[in-house]
């Protein structure tokens, strides 16, 4: 069944096509801008656009919408249009809906896939935590963050590559090898290591030592700090890729810090600013806030951050000539910028100071921009009480601890019920509740309710009309004036949303709420028999209840996978 609106991307909903419809009425620099109005009564669509033209058209938004309006009702989809407090508000006649219901019948769990990405690459890089120790549980939300950003900018048309940026080059990874060594000269004789102050500790490091002396069991004294460094940052690679599989999430690439350096990209990339005149020979002042006797002004290779709104110019190279992280981070963006027509880096806000720098040096190599997204720290609690901290790690939660008490699909929703720049407390026992108060076991029931609703209609018909294709047929007119309708089509408008503005707590926010307008439908028919969604005895009208229950499950199924959820058909 043909939608009888111009079908103009895919799956970009009711919005968007009544939108098309009505193309022309305002000028070509302007757009209806339709979201869905704070009350049920003021129909299905609002726009401000009025607020938009008074300027243009030098008149009172509340005039321009009344003129708006008069326009908009000439249109045969529309059934009213009024005009309150400046805004147009639009209801359409049921056989749009009908028809998209019917639409979203035949397309599946792709309703609300876009195609507006037209296929650019887009390269994702997250995690990116140092191989210095195991993951924690705070690493857990710029995981799942980056993680559904990527299936969001999928589901609307980009070509996304995901990668880990292996900070395996500098002092950190020396430190490492030098905790493994502590470790294998304590085993050795059988005692326990005392671990020195800037070290790591933990029992992780304990369990490099024991693999690394397996592995050289007569000469471990005799290999070189690199040949230690780099087995261990390979044992905790294999950690945290195993942890971040039990968090479903996976990467297309890995790039090594050190591999920047011994490939000659990095040399490459000082070669360029040096050429557009971005380095020089300075000396930075003393650090504010520290006092120190010995500091010495000291000529270093510097970088012109400056020049794109950066408080001081950054340093390349350290004094003993080694480079700095950010030399390597210049780098790495200028080898990510020649593979990709877009970069989005997702970090932790306590690296907020190095956004603009970075921003700035890579417009000027690559003449490109990266995005980056800030979240905030995630902390988690137990019964109110602060999680106690793993003795493995030594001094922090691991996130192989939460996801065992947990489960990868309740983390990854909670992690996301709220915007990223805001801070999340997660409660353990809150969240292993089974009940209407934790919210994705709300959604997952309405899931899973929806799916028992349909196996007991099913029988009731041919397997041709159990068909969602055939369902596509079935008349929904005494649906269609139920919340849950003007929800379903409201979910191509999330997905784009969710999308451009980076914000995967929108999905979360959507499929509660659809949740919620699912279970009221539902509850209907255990309050009055006559509205029950299936009834033997009045099989056109359970047939209409199939479908429309079909859609629900789909476009929760479709919200739940976007968001690396299964969706769940039954619960136990």
């Amino acid at each position: 069944m043909v939608s009888v609106l111009a079908d103009l991307d895919n799956n970009r909903g009711i919005a968007h096509r009544v939108q098309a419809a009505l193309q022309g009425i305002l000028p070509d620099d302007f757009n209806w801008g339709f979201v869905p109005p704070d009350r049920e009564d003021h129909g299905h669509f609002a726009s401000p656009v009025a607020f938009s033209l008074a300027k243009l058209w030098k008149k009172p938004p509340m005039t321009i919408a009344k003129e708006l309006c008069a326009v908009v009702l000439q249109n045969p989809l529309i059934e009213s249009a009024e005009p309150l407090g400046g805004y147009v508000n639009i209801r359409l006649k049921p056989c749009v809906f009908q028809q998209e219901l019917a639409h979203i019948l035949t397309t599946g769990i792709r309703y609300g896939h876009q195609g507006w990405g037209q296929n650019q690459v887009v390269n994702v890089e997250y995690v990116s935590t140092n191989p210095t120790g195991p993951l924690h549980a705070a690493h857990a939300r710029g995981a799942v963050l980056g993680d559904v950003v990527a299936n969001l900018l999928q589901a609307v048309g980009y070509r996304v590559v995901r990668e880990y940026y292996i900070n395996d080059a500098g002092q950190q990874v020396i430190r490492l090898a030098e905790t493994v060594l502590c470790h294998c000269a304590a085993l050795e004789n059988n005692e326990t290591a005392v671990i020195p102050e800037g070290l790591y500790p933990g029992a992780y490091g304990q369990e490099i030592a024991e693999s690394f002396l397996r592995q050289h069991p007569q000469n471990w004294k005799t290999q070189s700090m690199q040949d230690v460094a780099s087995f261990a940052v390979d044992q905790m690679m294999q950690d945290i890729r195993s942890v971040l599989h039990d968090l479903g999430i996976h990467h297309d690439v890995f790039t090594s810090e050190k591999s920047l350096q011994s490939s000659g990209i990095l040399q490459k990339t000082m070669d360029a600013l040096n050429h557009k005149d971005l380095i020089y020979k300075g000396v930075l002042p003393q650090p504010v806030g520290r006092e120190d006797p010995d500091w010495m002004p000291t000529p270093l290779m510097l970088f012109r951050s400056s020049r794109f709104g950066d408080d001081q110019d950054r340093a390349l190279q350290r004094s003993d000539g080694a480079w700095t992280y950010f030399a390597n981070d210049i780098a790495y963006h200028w080898d990510k910028a020649g593979r990709c027509d877009h970069m989005i880096d997702v970090w932790g806000a306590d690296h907020a100071s190095h956004v603009q720098r970075m921003s700035g040096a890579v417009a000027a190599m690559a003449e490109k921009n990266v995005e980056v997204l800030l979240f905030q720290m995630v902390h988690f609690f137990h019964n109110g009480e602060v999680l106690k901290m793993s003795k493995r790690s030594g001094n922090f939660v691991l996130l192989s601890d939460v996801l065992n008490q947990v489960g990868k699909d309740v983390l990854r929703f909670m992690i996301l019920t709220k915007k990223a720049d805001t801070h999340l407390d997660l409660d353990i026992a809150k969240m292993q509740e089974q009940s209407s108060s934790n919210p994705v076991f709300y959604v997952q029931y309405a899931h899973a309710r929806c799916c028992s609703v349909l196996r007991a209609a099913k029988p009731l018909f041919s397997e041709e009309k159990q068909r969602a294709e055939s369902m596509a047929l079935a008349d929904f007119s005494g649906f269609l004036h139920d919340p849950l309708v003007s929800l379903l089509m409201d979910w191509p408008r999330q997905v784009s949303e969710s999308a451009l503005h980076r914000e995967p707590h929108r999905i979360t926010n959507y499929l509660q709420k659809l949740a919620g307008a699912f279970h009221a439908l539902w509850q209907k028919g255990n309050q009055n028999p006559t509205m029950k969604l299936v009834q033997a005895d009045d099989l056109d009208k359970t047939y209409a209840s199939m479908a429309c229950v079909q859609a629900t499950a789909f476009v929760m199924a479709s919200g739940l996978t976007m968001l690396g959820i299964t969706p769940k058909e039954e619960l136990r």
